[in-house]
C-alpha cells in the first residue's frame, strides 16, 4: 500500500530510519533506499533482518563525480521504483513515532489528493537508546537546536503562509499520493536535474496548483543535529544554495502571479 523512500548521501542515518520503520504499527510497505555510499555488506550488518524482505537497496544509476551535493540523482533513482499509491519520503537521521505510516495512510484514505508533511525540530538526544525505542519523547528529553517558526503549527492544519511555504517548508517526513508526485515532478530523462527542488520544496508547485497541503503538527518528528553526526560532504551548502536559485528562477514569476491573484 505504501512505498517509503529514503534517498541518502550519509548512510549512517539509514539506521535511525530502519529502527523507526521496524516499530511501525502499519507494516504493509516497501522501503526504497538509494545510498550514494552504497555498501551491501554495511547494509546486512546494520539493517534489521525483519526489514530485508521489505527493502529495495540501491546505488544511484547515474554517478556525478563533480557534484558535491548528490541527493538529486540519488532521489531520481528512487523515483524509478515507485509503484504503490501512497509515497512516504523519510530523510536520513529523522526519528518518527510508530504511528507515522498509519497516520499518513488514514489521511490518504480520507482525501487521496492531499499532501501531508511533518512538523519537525532539529535536536540532539539526551538519551539515544530511549529515542530509538519509545514514542514518549518530549522536548524535555532533547536539546532543541532549531524549531524555527514551524512551531506555530499544531495538529493537522492548512499551510497558507506563502513566505513559510516558499522559504522554510521542507518535506523531510511527508506523504504524497503517487499520482500527484508524478504530476508535480515529471520524469527527468537525464536523471540529474529537477527532482530535489520539486520534492524537498514540493509545496511550491502544489500550492500553485491549489492542492491541499497539511502540516501534521502532532507527529513530533525529530531531526538529528548535523554537527553531532556524520558530516555532510564539503561544499554541499554551495550546491544547496544553487537549488534555492533554481527555485527562484523556476517559480518566482508564478509565485508573484499567485500572490497578486490572492490579493485580488
Amino acid at each position: 500500500m505504501i512505498d517509503v523512500m529514503t534517498p541518502t548521501i550519509r548512510h549512517e542515518g539509514i539506521k535511525i530510519v530502519a529502527k523507526c520503520l521496524e516499530r511501525q504499527t502499519f507494516q504493509d510497505f516497501r522501503w526504497i533506499v538509494v545510498d550514494h555510499d552504497y555498501d551491501l555488506n554495511w547494509y546486512y550488518e546494520n539493517i534489521p533482518k525483519s526489514l530485508w524482505g521489505k527493502t529495495v537497496y540501491l546505488k544511484p544509476k547515474v554517478q556525478i563525480p563533480e557534484r558535491k551535493y548528490k541527493l538529486w540523482n540519488t532521489r531520481n533513482t528512487a523515483y524509478q521504483f515507485l509503484e504503490r499509491p501512497l509515497v512516504v519520503e523519510i530523510q536520513d537521521y529523522h526519528w518518527f513515532r510508530s504511528d507515522t505510516l498509519i497516520r499518513f495512510l488514514n489521511m490518504f484514505r480520507i482525501d487521496p489528493n492531499t499532501i501531508v508533511s511533518d512538523y519537525y525540530k532539529i535536536v540532539t538526544f539526551k538519551n539515544y537508546d530511549m529515542a530509538m525505542e519509545s514514542d514518549d519523547i518530549e522536548d524535555s528529553d532533547v536539546e532543541i537546536i532549531d524549531a524555527t517558526t514551524r512551531s506555530v503549527f499544531q495538529g493537522l492544519g492548512f499551510k497558507t503562509a506563502l513566505n513559510m511555504t516558499y522559504n522554510l517548508y521542507e518535506m523531510n517526513v511527508s506523504s504524497i499520493p503517487l499520482v500527484l508526485l508524478r504530476e508535480l515532478t515529471p520524469a527527468d530523462e537525464e536523471m540529474d536535474n529537477g527532482y530535489l527542488s520539486d520534492t524537498q520544496y514540493l509545496s511550491i508547485p502544489a500550492m500553485l496548483k491549489n492542492y491541499t497541503i497539511l502540516i501534521d503538527g502532532d507527529a513530533k518528528v525529530y531531526s538529528f543535529e548535523h554537527k553531532l553526526i556524520e558530516q555532510r560532504p564539503i561544499g554541499w551548502r554551495t550546491d544547496a544554495e544553487k537549488n534555492q536559485n533554481y527555485l527562484v528562477n523556476r517559480y518566482g514569476s508564478k509565485i508573484s502571479e499567485w500572490e497578486q491573484g490572492k490579493a485580488a
